[in-house]
């Protein structure tokens, strides 16, 4: 339920604590606004509507709702009223400019008293007593805190500093007087025989060195390394705020970063002395104004140097691959990822949580709504403000916001889209309605998800106009295929991860299959799941379809060595776990098997074809038949011993009823224009021509018909000229005139620099109104999978 790009679920009763006899103690306070969360304009009616949810029937006067209404605009609404069960409670506001408006809500008694649940099972047991304790350790209030953004795009921070980029060059310069020189030494107590872990101390400029904990596999190699970084603490031992050793599973590098710079493995009473030593002004650290108002003062000037220090020994590292670094954090952890990722270009992928200190000038200067804990502006400290490093965040780098909340004040919606806005890199944010700094709403609860390619793209690259992005993860993410499934859609698609410099590749280990699912047409995705990854093989998607039951069916062309490689065909009822059911070596071995079609007197249908693109004689091409929805299928051969130019390959298969059978192919090389193909029997035989089609380049055709407008609809990219088009025609005439194609529309533009790294259309029917197209555009080692939606033709 989370997703690429904007996509709202509406709350639903969830179960908090245990079952009980408390009229409230299975309830939860759930908030909604009346649309999209984020997607208001300056002026709109905001409409907040709370309800409470698993409630037992309770008597009239018992509760009551207190509620307030803040805002970026300085405005305060607040009151009290009467809850009734079974009823919603409603109130509508507005916003006059860009910002958030905040709602929050709590269940109270007739004295004012805040409603706590309360535990009533059974404690008296080993698991009664778990279940007792693991309840009170959650937020027993029933309460909402959440927002509504108002042309969240249009926020910005305050200035940054003249000098901001001068600033940190000499900062560079002042770290790389120090010797790059580190302490490394066993940990004493190893977890596991796979990897050592190790206490390391750097040397560094400012107060202390840099420390942290890392792991290494202990099999020879070269592997990707992960930063995690740790969030705000300052007591111990009762709270336990120091970094610990942390495991890379083997097949990783890993390294926790302590941003203090103390000694790793002492007492607890070094760890309570310390803590109170770092404190200063009164306050904690971080906050001392006096500090703050100095940039060279500043704790955050050590903490900075500490951390781009820990950066610099892990590429010095011979077991790193040189290739993939990952930084990852919440809270002030994710303020540490983005300013690795805004320091040091090598950051390939930054995944920040719930992230502190976005847009320090928003409180004071611009008089946003924040919670009290923060840190009070100083114009020193815009130099540290993730909204400034965000700016120099390099398109190399994949951003993934794994958490907003929309009700965490400790680190404001404003200040976070603000910094969302600077990154000119691939990006995604997940969003969380009623979600605070520390608290997310049981599942199933809001989420608006969002995706966007680099800011002008990676190299030159921009957004295609009239398309909703799948995936633009950094990666070669190509050849998407798309099916309706009830009111969602289903996408597979594959991603090379090697990112090599001049290409992308299919080379075992390096290229998956890959899934994601829309619920609200394309326009937002959920999170990606993985349909194959064997690591002796790589995986590429190449056909979808439904079997008799409406589940989808997705074949993946495996290859690799000769004797690994196969087509296995994938099952899913709901697009998220799929199950493989039959894998085939058929002969002549397919390079594709095309998307699984019910025609009628046959079964299931998957066009195939094999050969070589570059050698005449020995290319042929068919149909596979299966009985069983698709666990057993038959081979046949409908032409073979073709020369490239009058091979069908990368075709897409019609039924127009009563035995008649229309496929669409693709021809390669340039060598002539579309292929048609039919049966009027069913099957049996099979008769070829050329249609008019000329406008594409070796491009993918997919087709749609409607039985009830007798219309197909022929979708296709013509690479080269960058362009998604469609030509529609009356099935019953194109069948006898092949050369008769009306003349296209313009659905979409792509922004490839190359021809070929672009196209493949496939297209799919959504609840009979809209055509869902997947396709994909970007450079040779970089691209995004992007679906485009169009009304059903009518004509």
């Amino acid at each position: 339920m989370k997703k690429n790009r904007w996509m709202v679920l509406f709350l639903v009763s969830a179960v908090a604590g245990v079952l009980g006899a408390g009229e409230l103690d299975n309830a939860v306070l759930h908030g909604a606004t009346d649309r999209r969360a984020i997607d208001y304009k300056s002026g709109d009616a905001i409409v907040f509507t709370l309800s409470v949810e698993g409630a037992e029937a309770f008597p009239a006067g018992t509760y009551f709702l207190s509620w307030s209404r803040t805002g970026d605009d300085g405005k305060r609404e607040e009151g009290r009223e009467p809850l009734v069960f079974g009823q919603p409670f409603s109130h509508t506001t507005a916003l006059d400019r860009p910002g958030f408006v905040r709602m929050f809500a709590t269940v109270v008694d007739a004295k004012g008293k805040t409603v706590l649940k309360e535990f009533r099972g059974d404690a008296t047991t080993p698991e009664g007593k778990k279940a007792m304790n693991e309840f009170e350790k959650k937020d027993r209030r029933l309460f909402f805190d959440g927002s509504a953004g108002v042309e969240p795009e249009k926020l910005a921070s305050v200035p940054e500093p003249e000098d901001f980029d001068a600033f940190w060059a000499r900062r560079r310069a002042r770290l790389a007087k120090v010797p790059l020189e580190a302490e490394r030494r066993p940990i004493a107590k190893q977890w596991n025989d796979f990897e050592t872990m190790y206490a390391v101390s750097i040397m560094c400029a400012g107060p202390r060195p840099s420390t942290g904990y890392l792991s290494l596999p202990k099999k020879p190699g070269r592997y990707p390394i992960t930063v995690s970084l740790h969030g705000y603490g300052h007591t111990y031992p009762n709270k336990g705020h120091v970094v610990h050793p942390i495991s890379g599973g083997g097949d990783k590098i890993a390294f926790y970063f302590s941003p203090h710079g103390y000694e790793l493995e002492r007492e607890p009473e070094y760890y309570d002395e310390f803590f109170r030593s770092i404190c200063s002004g009164g306050t904690t650290f971080c906050f001392d104004e006096k500090q703050n108002a100095d940039p060279e003062t500043s704790y955050f000037s050590g903490y900075t140097y500490r951390l781009t220090r820990a950066l610099e020994y892990l590429k010095s590292l011979p077991e790193w691959d040189g290739k993939n670094l990952r930084v990852a954090g919440g809270s002030m952890g994710g303020m540490q990822s983005l300013w690795a990722a805004g320091l040091d270009p090598a950051v390939t992928l930054c995944e920040p949580s719930i992230p502190w200190n976005c847009d320090m000038g928003g409180r004071d200067t611009l008089k946003r709504i924040i919670d009290p804990w923060y840190i009070h502006e100083t114009p020193a400290l815009r130099y540290y403000d993730p909204v400034n490093l965000a700016k120099r965040i390099p398109k190399t780098c994949f951003v993934n916001v794994t958490r907003a909340g929309l009700g965490d004040y400790c680190c404001p919606p404003s200040g976070v889209w603000a910094m969302w806005n600077n990154l000119s890199c691939p990006k995604r944010i997940r969003w969380v309605q009623g979600s605070t700094h520390g608290y997310v709403p049981g599942e199933p609860h809001e989420e608006i998800v969002i995706e966007e390619p680099a800011r002008g793209g990676i190299g030159d690259c921009r957004m295609p106009e009239n398309a909703f992005v799948v995936q633009n993860r950094r990666g070669y993410n190509s050849w998407p295929m798309i099916q309706a499934m009830g009111e969602r859609l289903v996408c597979s698609y594959s991603r090379d991860n090697a990112f090599p410099e001049d290409g992308h590749t299919i080379d075992p280990g390096s290229r998956d299959a890959y899934a994601k699912v829309s619920a609200d047409g394309g326009r937002t995705w959920s999170a990606e799941v993985t349909v194959a990854a064997d690591p002796k093989i790589g995986e590429v998607n190449e056909g979808i379809g439904l079997d008799s039951t409406g589940a989808v069916l997705a074949w993946v062309r495996c290859w690799g060595a000769k004797r690994n490689r196969s087509h296995e065909l994938y099952r899913s009822v709901d697009g998220i776990t799929f199950e493989k059911i039959a894998s085939l070596r058929p002969d002549p071995f397919p390079m594709q098997i095309l998307d699984p079609v019910s025609v009628s007197g046959l079964g299931l249908v998957s066009p195939w074809f094999a050969g070589n693109y570059r050698k005449d004689g020995g290319n042929a091409w068919g149909l596979l038949v299966s009985a069983d929805d698709g666990r057993t299928w038959e081979q046949r051969t409908i032409e073979c011993n073709l020369s490239v130019k009058e091979w069908v390959t990368e075709s897409s298969i019609v039924s127009l009823g009563n035995g008649r059978i229309l496929l669409i192919g693709r021809c390669e090389q340039g060598l002539g224009t579309q292929f048609q193909v039919t049966s009027a029997d069913g099957g049996k035989t099979w008769a070829k021509a050329r249609t008019n089609i000329g406008d594409v380049r070796e491009s993918t055709p997919s087709l749609i018909y409607d039985p009830k407008t007798g219309l197909v609809a022929n979708y296709y990219y013509q690479r080269g000229a960058r362009k998604l088009k469609r030509r529609v025609a009356k099935g019953d005439f194109i069948f006898t005139h092949p050369e008769a194609w009306p003349e296209p529309e313009v659905l979409a533009e792509g922004f490839e620099p190359r021809a070929y790294d672009a196209g493949n259309v496939k297209a799919t029917r959504l609840q009979g109104k809209t055509d869902c197209c997947a396709w994909y555009t970007g450079t040779q080692s970089n691209a995004t999978v992007v679906v485009t939606a169009v009304p059903v033709p009518e004509r």
